[in-house]
């Protein structure tokens, strides 16, 4: 039997995911596929029945096109249709086939969407990185779309992007932290996620210094305690040096960092850095004084004064330390750790017998020290004149000195006890000019009208009178023991008295 034969053959371009279909009035051949699934291709006679055992090719729209596995022939099964395999990427095709002598042909599109995935990473205060990844591989050129959350919300970085060929976008640090919406899209598939990006902290960076010693550096963000922040330290002055600077810092936990003392004063730019935000302050880190440390005492037996000077002037608040020089068997009550006074000075107590002592002062980081000889009582002068002994009272405490040791002590040195060659000689001795051949006294004009003259018997009797009888005349009798004054003038009436 003859058949006619009529081929009709009809090209339909299937739209992005539509299903591909040959629109005839006798033999129809279309392509249906979800993106990503295997497709299913389909022939149908004119009156609609499937149609089996159909011959099918399919080749790829144009040279232009990614590889495909599913390019070549086919055969329809009962039910009319025969299964491409789903692209690895999308690809359009050409499917052509026979029916009863008919050639029928459509373009279709095999879709293929990749698993899109989509990251931003932000230090605070830094810039954000936005990482589109497309079927665990980053891809170049996707697109991306940043906006903020809230309506009212200003963010600089707002708007669209491309990403580069490490499938990535960098978006600018905020002025203030914002909410924003990070969209991406690429062939055909879509992702997003919500983010805070948020702004530099306020920093803040202090230095604190007790003059000699090492310096603080604190640094806070937002009011609180900023750990891992970078610290820098310049000389103000280029002519200037400084052992802390050439070097950077991380302040520690606390959020602090210690900078090394100052050999001399020096004038510092101290700056920190943290999560895109900076600070920085000037200050004068203070070196230690020269410092000066001397001991005074004013005698034997007296209290010893220490006196601190910081750059010549009194250094209140000195540590004073004093320790005996020499080991052996002294002791020394006044051993010890002291503060200055506003004077700047320390007085230490008199010892019971003279030591060598170690001073030494610390202040303000600076340090000094002397040594020094406390003398006690034992280096007290006996040949000294009585008034200069007096220091000796200083040394008399009625919880170490009995009485028996004071009054032995005065009656050794007693004026009344005067050694032969102490006071004036006689007024006889001065005129015969002899020395030491008679008893040392008092001149003969050293009486006045108050008193008699006294006469020794050894050397005669001896008167004076003045013109208006003023002086009394008075005789010493050794052997009688009387002393009679009798009245010269107006004057006064002798004295009487034994010897």
């Amino acid at each position: 039997m003859q058949r006619n034969v009529v081929v009709i053959v009809i090209a339909l371009s299937v739209a992005f995911g539509a299903a591909a279909v040959a629109a005839t009035d006798s033999a129809t051949v279309e392509v249906e596929q979800e993106p990503n699934e295997p497709a299913v291709m389909t022939v149908t006679n004119a009156s609609g029945a499937p149609v089996e055992n159909a011959s099918l090719t399919v080749e790829l729209a144009d040279g232009d096109q990614p590889d495909y596995g599913g390019t070549g022939n086919y055969t329809t099964d009962a039910n009319g249709t025969a299964e491409l395999p789903a692209p690895e990427e999308t690809v359009d095709v050409v499917v052509t086939g026979a029916v009863d002598n008919e050639t029928v042909s459509t373009t279709a599109t095999l879709e293929y969407r990749p698993e899109l995935d989509l990251t931003v990473e932000q230090a605070t205060g830094q810039p954000a990185t936005v990482t589109v990844i497309a079927d665990n591989e980053t891809v170049e050129n996707a697109t991306v779309s940043v906006e903020p959350i809230d309506g009212n919300a200003t963010y600089e970085g707002a708007g669209d992007y491309t990403t580069d060929a490490n499938g990535t976008v960098q978006l600018p640090a905020p002025n203030k932290t914002v909410n924003v919406t990070v969209s991406t899209e690429y062939r055909g598939a879509s992702a997003s996620t919500t983010e805070t990006l948020e702004a530099p902290p306020e920093l803040n960076v202090s230095v604190d210094q007790d003059r000699g010693r090492p310096a603080t550096v604190a640094v806070t963000a937002d009011g609180k305690s900023a750990p891992n922040a970078t610290v820098t330290v310049d000389v103000s002055d280029e002519n200037t040096t400084y052992i802390g600077t050439n070097e950077t810092y991380e302040t520690d936990a606390n959020g602090t960092v210690e900078l090394p003392a100052p050999e001399e004063t020096v004038s510092v730019t101290v700056g920190a850095t943290l999560d895109g935000a900076s600070a920085s302050l000037e200050a004068e880190l203070r070196a230690a004084p020269e410092l000066n440390a001397s001991v005074d005492q004013d005698g034997p037996g007296l209290p010893a004064t220490v006196t601190v000077l910081a750059d010549d002037e009194p250094a209140e608040n000195a540590t004073v330390g004093v320790s005996l020089a020499e080991t052996g068997n002294a002791t020394y009550a006044g051993t010890g750790t002291y503060g200055t006074g506003a004077n700047g000075t320390v007085e230490l107590p008199a010892p019971e017998e003279t030591v060598t002592v170690t001073v030494t002062a610390r202040y303000q980081g600076a340090e000094a020290t002397t040594v020094a000889s406390v003398e006690g009582i034992d280096a007290i002068n006996e040949s000294l004149p009585f008034g200069q002994l007096q220091q000796f009272k200083a040394t008399l405490d009625d919880d170490n000195r009995t009485g028996r040791e004071i009054a032995s002590w005065v009656t050794e040195n007693n004026p009344g006890n005067a050694p032969d060659h102490a006071g004036p000689k006689r007024a006889s001795e001065s005129e015969s000019g002899t020395d030491g051949g008679g008893e040392r006294g008092p001149p003969a004009h050293a009486s006045s009208g108050a008193d008699g003259d006294d006469n020794d018997d050894s050397a005669g009797t001896e008167t004076e009178s003045d013109s208006d009888g003023s002086h009394g005349s008075g005789n010493d009798n050794n052997a009688g023991g009387n002393d009679k004054g009798n009245s010269g003038g107006n004057g006064p009436p002798g004295r009487n008295g034994n010897r």
